[in-house]
């Protein structure tokens, strides 16, 4: 049986044709993202890889925190039929009343935009709470601190921002139970003197 030749749609501009092995090794390195529009000849327009049942079983191998989270959008978005063969004004001229939706980005706090986003990964403070606080809540942040930089890499801002939090979260609760420790390590001391 012949693979499906597949399309996907990336800031206005058409890639493929890709066979579906070659679109689903590209999902799983984070070449492309979930969210992204993909077409394939028998389908009715441009559809989400993340709401295409032969993708289910690449959507089911990642991690939850890889795969962006569904949106409902506020709108009903109509969508270009077939393959797109120009610039998104084009396809938009040659359908009429089609369109292609936007990219929304995360509202999320974040620093100005120069280049890629930038999400705090507490990686210094990480392995400062390991080596001089306590073990297992540091190695705990340097393993999130870690993963903020893949996520913001595959443009999961969401999960990135939640890593980053995580990461803190774990390097502020090394540093208060060593705190905690060596405070009754001393009162003990104290009161046996």
């Amino acid at each position: 049986m012949m693979s499906r030749e597949w399309f996907y749609m990336s800031a206005g501009q058409k890639h493929g044709p890709f066979e579906e092995s070659e679109l689903k090794s590209k999902l799983v390195r984070g070449d492309i993202r979930f969210d992204v529009l993909v077409w394939s000849e028998g389908m009715s327009g441009w559809k989400k890889v993340q709401d295409i049942p032969d993708f289910k079983d690449v959507e089911r191998s990642l991690p939850k925190a890889v795969i962006p989270a569904k949106k409902i959008p506020p709108k009903p978005v109509e969508q270009a039929a077939g393959p797109v063969t120009g610039s998104a004004t084009e396809s938009q001229e040659s359908s009429p009343g089609a369109r292609i939706p936007e990219r929304r980005e995360s509202r999320r706090r974040s620093k100005p935009q120069t280049g890629s986003p930038y999400v705090p990964n507490y990686l210094v403070h990480a392995i400062f709470c390991t080596i001089c606080c306590c073990l297992p809540f540091g190695i705990a942040g340097i393993l999130y601190a870690t993963k903020v930089e893949t996520y913001v890499r595959l443009g999961m801002m969401d999960a990135a921002w939640d890593a980053s939090n995580k990461a803190r979260m774990y390097c502020l609760t090394s540093i208060i139970s060593s705190v905690v420790v060596f405070a009754l390590y001393f009162l003990i001391g104290f009161a046996q003197l």
